[in-house]
């Protein structure tokens, strides 16, 4: 079983996703990794967590990292908070975790 599995649900028409984020990173957005404790994707973003910058900036990286339009993409919950759910439209659990891991392998900068 995939360890990343602990933060991908199948939920309905698609997927749940949480997600711990850093907002405000030079490193530009990113997937960073796995936190096996919390079962949550790691991941950056360069928006401040201020106006729903971040938020915004989540689910655009969320969207190309899984090759979706970022209308399929949207924030369930943790709004103001560091630690989020995503919901993704038409997606199955097994393609959601192909993508974080090679959005995780290939690296900083995927926008």
């Amino acid at each position: 079983m995939d360890p990343w599995a602990g933060a991908v649900t199948e939920e309905g028409d698609g997927v749940g996703i949480l997600l711990e984020v850093s907002p405000g990173s030079r490193r530009g957005a990113a997937i960073t990794g796995y936190n096996p404790w919390r079962r949550r994707v790691q991941c950056t973003v360069s928006a401040p967590p201020r106006g729903g910058k971040a938020n915004r900036d989540v689910v655009a990286l969320m969207a190309e990292v899984l090759s979706l339009p970022a209308s399929a993409v949207t924030l369930a919950s943790g709004a103001a908070s560091r630690e989020k759910r995503v919901h993704v439209r038409g997606l199955s659990e097994q393609d959601a975790l192909a993508g974080l891991h090679a959005a995780a392998d290939s690296g900083p900068g995927t926008s």
